[in-house]
């Protein structure tokens, strides 16, 4: 066995293994830090071959270890039947594989071992596929496919080196084997090709694996996945607001969302970035909390009617109904637990790839029903612009009785409800002396945020009783969460309905994409404020964020964040959410461009041949993908039928002219001698003679004198005239059968 073949095998099985832990290294649960277990177990393989060859203590003791896996994941199983264990048996598993995976690697391995390592390897990337796999899978999988095919094919020749060996002396090979192996040396697999073997079949593999991508359908990622959760404090957006989280909050510069507005000039919106996601309206005098919307009213006078279908949502629009909607085009990296962003106040959504509905508070936001996915991309058309300051001064709101009417009694004690102490209300009764209306009152207490309180995510500790007045009376140092529950709770202690709003504020413009990138950091709290004649309308009192993050590191860090946000954007809407059929006239048009002028065949009469095949309905992409696999394999096979000759290895030595005819003369011989009935096959040149003077089928005189020619110039280097060599094969060509040779045959002899 060729220990290079040996060595090869080990490099691929190695490659399979670190292809099983990269996929399960994309997902949400194991992340990247899993690559440390294969990194930890592969130096040492060798070291457990030899262990397992040599002592017995050794393969005791991993059987002990053996029995113990099996017998703690039985009684987990049982736990969790029982629910006394969390109930996560794709991870049960999943770990059981790597156990299986990392025995057979520290153990001697016979054709059987190494494919339970294969088999293992292919168990972990299904294993991420049904979870939450990030872009990074692709090329996951793409090493796995090619480390599969070299491993397979290594250790099929592994095997085939290992199996003894039955063939005859070196003295008795035919020499018909001989003389054909001199045009074709017979050659094993590693010398005559092997890597341009594994490099053929795994080409061949990709081409047939994307023709089966295209043609087969594919259901979102993310069936078995699981929540996001980190045990530090980060900016973003959470289900619930805690005002009573202190210390230092880090700042998750990382882009989550990708929005584009196809239908603006030149891409770029003018108006305020705020993306909306969800309102909290239960206050709990630590934070706050979704509430569901109350059967008797709903977010303003005109009582928007809500409507969905599988994939799309509308409602009636509450605002101008002439006003233009502004429509965007979103990929959303990481999906809020409580929400879907979009532009101000949602009209219509659409998505092909998750089930939506409007959420059961009734403020215009949209939650995902069913399965979560991680990813999601969909389109989105949102009524902006809010009343001004003089339609706000004539909205009403001038008297809880005035809200009580409009909202009912119960529904106007939750949305005033606060816990302020003494102190807090005699403030904002000074605050709002001089106010009148809801929307003077609100513009009062959100200036008095203007002067003396500081914005910062480094925040101390705040009381559990009195969170929000010792904001307002003592730090005067917060975050958007802390300014917004001020100010919400202030206008409440003032009789105004309020709720604060979950979402984003902000955008970085990408001029090279016309397009928004949203990053973690943008998270954002802000307030809505209640008025009888015009609805819920935006408040923000937050200071502005002047944090500076550029600097050379920083910008690094958000190009390749920015890019690896593209890849993403890529994988999923062309990957997981590939449409099969590509229109003809695109790919028309591209070579068009490409070229500059379309060549006549493409066009006959009836239109483009494109266009009639795009009207019959015809795949372009696997009929494509199908052609070139076509070609692909009819080269591959011409080149095995050619023996890889022009790739392989040559002869040291070539042939001359005369060996060649000595060849042939030889050919000649072995063919007439069969043909008349001597047992040739499997015997030397010797054998080959003495058995045509024994058995007396054919003349003797004409093989002998032409083998013995073959011997004098093949071996020994002696010329063969063409003269000489036609005058052989005249001779040979007389041979007959019986005994009988012709005339002139006859008299040669």
């Amino acid at each position: 066995m060729s220990n290079n073949i040996q060595r090869a095998l080990r490099l691929f099985t190695a490659a399979m293994v670190l292809a099983g832990y990269w996929a399960l290294g994309t997902t949400e649960e194991y992340s990247m830090a899993v690559m440390l277990i294969p990194f930890c177990i592969l130096p040492f393989v060798p070291m457990g071959e030899y262990l397992d060859r040599k002592y017995r203590w050794y393969r005791q003791l991993t059987t002990h270890l053996t029995v113990a896996c099996l017998a703690f994941t039985v009684i987990y199983l049982f736990a969790m039947m029982m629910n006394l264990a969390p109930f996560d048996l794709l991870a049960s598993v999943t770990m059981l594989v790597m156990y299986i995976q990392a025995y057979e690697l520290m153990h001697a391995k016979e054709e059987r071992n190494y494919y339970h390592v294969f088999l293992m390897a292919f168990f972990m990337l299904v294993a991420a596929s049904v979870g939450t796999p990030d872009a990074g899978i692709s090329l996951a999988l793409i090493l796995f496919m090619v480390s599969a095919v070299g491993a397979f094919v290594l250790l099929q020749t592994y095997s085939e080196a290992r199996k003894p060996k039955h063939q005859s002396p070196a003295s008795v090979v035919p020499l018909a084997q001989a003389a054909r192996g001199v045009f074709k040396p017979v050659r094993t697999l590693a010398q005559s090709g092997l890597t341009l073997s594994i490099a053929g079949v795994t080409l061949l593999m990709l081409a047939l694996t994307a023709v089966f991508f295209y043609i087969t359908p594919r259901t979102e990622a993310g069936i078995l996945g699981r929540s996001d959760a980190s045990p530090f404090a980060t900016t973003g957006l959470s289900e619930h607001v805690d005002l009573l989280g202190a210390g230092q909050i880090t700042r998750d510069a990382s882009p989550i969302m990708w929005v584009e507005f196809p239908e603006e000039p030149d891409g770029m919106y003018n108006g305020p970035l705020i993306w909306r996601v969800a309102s909290l309206s239960d206050y709990t005098g630590s934070g706050w909390s979704q509430r569901e919307a109350p059967p008797r009213w709903r977010d303003n006078p005109a009582q928007a009617e809500y409507r969905r279908t599988r994939h799309d949502l509308y409602r009636t629009r509450v605002r101008d109904p002439h006003a233009a909607l502004v429509h965007q085009r979103v990929y959303l990296d990481s999906l809020p637990t409580d929400g879907i962003p979009g532009l101000s106040m949602i009209v219509a959504i659409s998505t092909p790839s998750a089930t939506l509905s409007w959420s059961s508070t009734q403020d215009y936001s949209v939650v995902v029903s069913g399965s979560r996915p991680r990813n999601l991309q969909y389109e989105v058309w949102s009524e902006t612009g809010e009343p001004g300051p003089a339609d706000l001064q004539q909205a009403g709101g001038e008297s809880p009785e005035e809200y009580i009417e409009f909202m009912g009694e119960e529904e106007y004690e939750h949305y005033t409800r606060h816990d302020l102490q003494q102190r807090t209300i005699d403030l904002v009764e000074q605050i709002t002396a001089d106010s009148e209306t809801a929307y003077q009152k609100a513009v009062a207490i959100e200036n008095y945020f203007g002067a003396g309180f500081l914005y910062s995510l480094d925040l101390p500790p705040l009381p559990e009783d009195s969170p929000v007045d010792t904001f307002i009376h003592e730090t005067q140092i917060g975050h958007c969460e802390l300014y917004a529950s001020a100010m919400a709770l202030m206008l409440r202690a003032a009789g105004v309905p309020t709720r604060v709003v979950t979402g984003y504020r902000g955008g970085i413009w990408n001029e090279s994409d016309a397009a928004y990138v949203v990053r973690a950091d943008m998270a954002h709290l802000w307030l809505e404020v209640l008025f009888p004649e015009e609805g819920w309308v935006t408040f923000d009192p937050s200071p502005s964020d002047t944090w500076d993050n550029e600097t050379f590191m920083g910008d690094i860090a958000r190009f390749f964040s920015t890019m690896y946000l593209r890849s993403k954007m890529f994988w999923y809407s062309d990957v997981v959410g590939y449409d099969p059929v590509v229109r003809f006239e695109n790919i028309h048009e591209y070579t068009a461009g490409v070229i500059g002028a379309v060549p006549g065949w493409l066009d006959s009469e009836g239109g483009s041949m494109f266009g009639r095949l795009n009207r019959d309905g015809i795949p372009t992409a696997p009929a494509i993908l199908a052609l070139i696999g076509f070609f692909g394999v009819s080269t591959w096979f011409a080149l095995q039928w050619r023996d890889l000759q022009f790739f392989g290895r040559r002869p040291k030595g070539r042939l001359t002219p005369d060996q060649i005819r000595a060849i042939r003369l030889y050919n000649k011989v072995f063919r007439r001698l069969r043909h008349c009935g001597a047992d040739v096959d499997g015997r030397t040149a010797g054998e080959i003679l003495e058995e045509a003077r024994r058995s007396g089928v054919a003349p003797y005189e004409p093989a002998r004198e032409a083998l013995a020619v073959y011997d004098e110039v093949r071996f020994g280097g002696r010329a063969l005239p063409l003269g000489r060599y036609r005058d052989l094969c005249r001779r040979i060509r007389a041979i007959r059968g019986n005994g009988r040779a012709s005339g002139g045959a006859a008299a040669g002899a």
